[in-house]
């Protein structure tokens, strides 16, 4: 029987796919009860050559070779197709997990029967600062809104669901709700991530940290955001804003999404102040609509300064 799939999409990181795949197979539980599937999702580089060794040395790796770059979400959803076990672990192929992790997080998830497994994780450079919860702490099974939402311990409420690596996910939540990452776009985390906490019927928290980010110049948080992750970002928006109307178990769960409404437009227009008068205008014109749906979520400033160049357009 097999427990749990690893997904790992793959794409430029000959560097450190070794280090990634060699972690997945440090471990505690014996290799039947586990598949690693990675996804190649047109890796330019020779990140499949070290796939395919790995391929000669176990018998429960796949590889699934993409002939389209459909970037991280369609690299998921293409593992996601193939994943037969009860539990899927997302992991990036930079990153890497703990030795000897999977025994005691599988053991603990078919205890408690569980949605969500739900855990902190460490960064491999100490500078960094990103980190899932300010302080950590345990919470046992419980609803998920009632751990996101918790109020005793620190740290913002949608730090709490917006990573998809940081957890163990029942795959017949997945499939009960018909989830699907995006694809071909940046930050397929977010939204996907919400709604997966969303419709889980529990969780359990645990402080432990098995997954280890490892943050390079390539790694998309770290990059200075371009005119085409503008983009992406004003997509996330609509997405959310999307979203914000569908989801309503819980008032609260409104409450995250407006805030991270109001959060990326702020983004999308601190983007547009650096930008020429001419990108800014080429992109008010090409967004026009996804900019309209999200004035609805900011205050009388930022609204006015999403339809300067609509009012420009009436004016002309």
């Amino acid at each position: 029987m097999i427990r749990l799939s690893i997904i790992v999409p793959v794409y430029g990181v000959e560097k450190y796919i070794e280090e990634c795949i060699r972690s997945l197979y440090d471990q505690d539980i014996p290799k039947e009860e586990y598949e690693v599937i990675c996804v190649d999702d047109c890796s330019p580089d020779n990140s499949v050559a070290v796939i395919e060794d790995w391929k000669l040395k176990v018998e429960n790796l796949k590889l699934i070779r993409h002939t389209e770059n459909m970037r991280q979400g369609g690299a998921r959803n293409t593992g996601l197709k193939e994943a037969k076990g009860k539990y899927v672990w997302f992991i990036d192929s930079d990153d890497y997990i703990q030795p000897n992790c999977l025994k005691g997080l599988l053991e603990l998830a078919e205890k408690e029967d569980l949605d969500i497994l739900d855990f902190d994780f460490a960064t491999e450079s100490e500078k960094q600062t990103f980190i899932k919860n300010v302080e950590s702490f345990e919470m046992g099974s419980c609803a998920p809104a009632d751990y996101i939402f918790n109020e005793e311990h620190g740290g913002k409420a949608g730090w709490r669901c917006t990573s998809v690596c940081a957890g163990l996910f029942k795959r017949e939540l997945i499939e009960r709700n018909h989830l699907h990452f995006r694809e071909k776009v940046q930050w397929e985390d977010d939204d996907y991530a919400i709604e997966l906490y969303a419709y889980a019927k529990n969780i359990h928290h645990i402080s432990a940290k098995p997954y280890i980010y490892r943050y390079t110049p390539e790694s998309t948080v770290v990059r200075k955001i371009s005119k085409v992750q503008v983009e992406y970002m004003t997509q996330l928006a609509v997405r959310l804003a999307t979203l914000y109307k569908q989801i309503d178990t819980d008032i609260r769960w409104q409450g995250l999404l407006h805030e991270a409404v109001e959060y990326y437009a702020a983004e999308v227009l601190k983007a547009l102040k650096e930008s020429s008068l001419k990108e800014r205008r080429e992109f008010y014109k090409q967004y026009k609509s996804e900019l309209a749906v999200m004035s609805g979520f900011v205050g009388k400033r930022k609204r006015l300064a999403m339809a300067y160049w609509w009012i420009l357009d009436l004016v002309n």
